[in-house]
């Protein structure tokens, strides 16, 4: 029979539900335990709740549950294997019918996880955006606040953001063995007039919800109102200081690649300047990106990738790597390796330090779609920035006429920005790492 979940988006069944699901999983095993020698499945089901917010007005962003379902049986040494959007068990085992068995590439595994799971959601949240329905009156309180300033300094033409809370779980069965995992964090942006904007997320329920409410107003009150454009402003060394949200976009896009793939780096060697720490870590407590185990199923552990500028472990990618636990399955199928939580470790100096020692550079607060080449190369543009000028007003940088372009490590088509990085003392909690502003060079 098929599987009915009555899943409230609200409440204490979130872990009803998953405990649910994992039960209805493990009978769908056995129940093909006659037609095949094992069968793993990986199961992964979304949802949110909350609104758009613009001048207009809220409108509704509900969506889900959106299922994703990958299932492999194994039987004589051939494998089937299938991909599919669907909670219906009976759909699953006729999908697994149709397909064509081809010989196995590598015999079914068992999963883990690493023992304790950190905690990535927080029941106290759910309650709290719930009642009263708090989730629609941020969502309506975000976009007054913001209308109140907009009266005091006017000029506001737009207002695009949301409020959401989002909740995802994850099962992997194999054999005997199933694991599962269950997160749920809150999303709180504006951006304003298309130009500069802001943006939290986080998994543990606030002490209080007004800074929430208050994300558009203060932003609006805070933003430069002039625009600056390449041409308009020389940026000494091609100077540029990461906010801690564009840096982590920078490493995650650019950063497991050459990790995966760098076969001239040896334990110890000089790879980034001796204030670069980075550790990826998926055990971090609150973090929305931790996770017990990766997308095989197979357990996760902390790594010490770069510690004082020298290079100590890497990342592995593909099927067949037990226990690296750095998985991760895209919606195609595909597999690749990725950083979970972000540790990096702070600097010397404060960030007004950090700013100062040039008379002008450019503070990049946001980036937009990062390309990243497979020699190492990245570029992309920058969505929210602006100029730190001493003597003047900072002016905002124009969305789309700036580029972040360079490369992390040294190569043969040139210098790494990283070799001559700083960072900051100061940390910010991104919900998906912890990391300091980061000062590069000769990337503008």
């Amino acid at each position: 029979m098929g599987l009915a979940l009555t899943e409230s988006v609200w409440g204490e069944a979130a872990p009803d539900a998953l405990d649910r699901a994992l039960d209805q999983v493990q009978t769908f095993q056995a129940r093909l335990a006659k037609d095949y020698d094992a069968v793993e499945v990986w199961w992964r089901r979304s949802s949110r709740k909350g609104h758009a917010v613009s001048l207009a007005g809220l409108r509704s962003l509900d969506e889900g549950p959106i299922d994703e379902v990958s299932l492999r049986a194994y039987r004589g040494g051939r494998r089937r294997a299938v991909r599919l959007a669907s909670e219906d068990v009976e759909e699953w085992a006729r999908a697994l019918a149709r397909t064509r068995p081809k010989a196995a590439a590598a015999a079914p595994r068992p999963v883990a996880a690493r023992r304790p799971p950190p905690m990535t959601y927080d029941p106290a949240l759910e309650r709290l955006l719930a009642r009263r329905d708090h989730l629609t009156r941020l969502a309506e309180a975000l976009r007054d606040n913001t209308l109140h300033e907009a009266e005091r300094l006017t000029g506001l033409v737009q207002l695009s953001g949301s409020v959401q809370y989002c909740r995802q779980w994850t099962i992997a069965v194999s054999g005997d063995s199933a694991v599962s995992r269950l997160t749920g964090h809150m999303r709180v942006e504006a951006q304003l007039n298309g130009l500069f904007g802001d943006e939290i997320r986080q998994v543990h329920a606030p002490e209080s919800l007004l800074p929430l409410a208050l994300l558009g107003a203060r932003t609006w009150r805070m933003m430069p109102r002039e625009l600056v454009r390449p041409g308009q402003l020389r940026i000494p060394e091609g100077r540029a200081v990461l906010h801690p949200r564009a840096l982590e976009a920078l490493l995650r896009a650019a950063l497991p690649p050459i990790l995966a793939t760098r076969t001239d780096w040896v334990h110890g060697s000089r790879v980034a300047s001796s204030a670069i720490s980075l550790i990826d870590d998926p055990g971090l407590d609150g973090m929305l990106s931790s996770r017990a185990f990766d997308d095989e199923g197979q357990p996760t552990r902390r790594r010490a990738l770069i510690i004082r500028g020298r290079y100590t472990d890497g990342l592995h990618d593909g099927y067949g790597a037990p226990g690296e636990g750095t998985v991760v399955v895209d919606g195609e199928g595909g597999r690749s390796a990725a950083l979970a939580s972000v540790l990096m470790e702070r600097g010397a100096i404060d960030f007004h330090e950090l700013i100062d020692a040039a008379p002008v550079t450019v503070l990049v607060q946001s980036l937009g779609p990062i390309e990243v080449t497979p020699a190492g190369a990245f570029a992309a543009p920058i969505q929210w920035g602006q100029s730190l000028e001493r003597g003047r007003f900072s002016r905002l940088l124009a969305p789309g006429k700036w580029w972040l372009r360079g490369r992390l490590f040294d190569g043969p088509d040139g210098p790494g920005c990283l070799a001559t990085a700083e960072v900051s003392r100061e940390l910010v909690d991104t919900a998906t790492g912890v990391l300091p502003y980061c000062m590069l060079a000769d990337v503008i």
